[in-house]
């Protein structure tokens, strides 16, 4: 990578910083990238390198123990993603039997009355299913405005106090 292009890159990621106060001229140095499929591979890579080609390379970052922390941290919280999931998933629906069964109760009167008129099953449930559809797409709505405006507010404050953690503004992705 040309650190004329490395530089530039890093300005456009790290846009909240602002370093012409501090840095005169471009302090990277030309670089080469390599990705591995296999964070194990690392400290073999590295010592490849340092033996094949020393007379080009002028230090290699040793990044195995960084490799090995990311790679547990990602592991930690994909485990810990997913029992989030489940059990958010479980409490939801204990939520939302426990809600209809209290509404049919609140209401059984209602439809004692309308059963003894001689109203059927499809017409007492129609209108629980409508209230239903219309709460959940108000409710839906507006969790989705909560969450978009507390996820810009919170992104916000921590690009101000960590400007060099990546997190994403995009629309698209988001």
């Amino acid at each position: 990578i040309d650190k004329d292009t490395a530089w530039n890159k890093f300005k456009s990621n790290f846009r909240n910083l602002d370093l012409s106060d501090m840095i005169d001229n471009n302090p990277l140095p030309h670089s080469f990238r390599v990705y591995l499929s296999d964070n194990s591979q690392t400290d073999k890579l590295s010592t490849y390198l340092k033996n094949g080609f020393s007379k080009y390379v002028e230090d290699i970052g040793q990044m195995s123990n960084v490799a090995s922390k990311i790679s547990l941290f990602s592991r930690f919280t994909r485990i810990g993603g997913l029992t989030l999931v489940i059990l958010l998933t479980l409490a939801t629906l204990l939520i939302i039997i426990n809600t209809i069964r209290l509404t049919v109760i609140a209401r059984q009167d209602e439809i004692t009355i309308m059963q003894l008129v001689g109203a059927t099953n499809s017409f007492i449930k129609i209108p629980f299913i409508i209230e239903g559809g219309i709460m959940g797409s108000v409710a839906s709505i507006l969790a989705f405005a909560f969450l978009k405006v507390g996820y810009l507010f919170v992104a916000l404050k921590i690009q101000e106090q960590l400007p060099f953690f990546p997190i994403v503004f995009d629309p698209m992705l988001l």
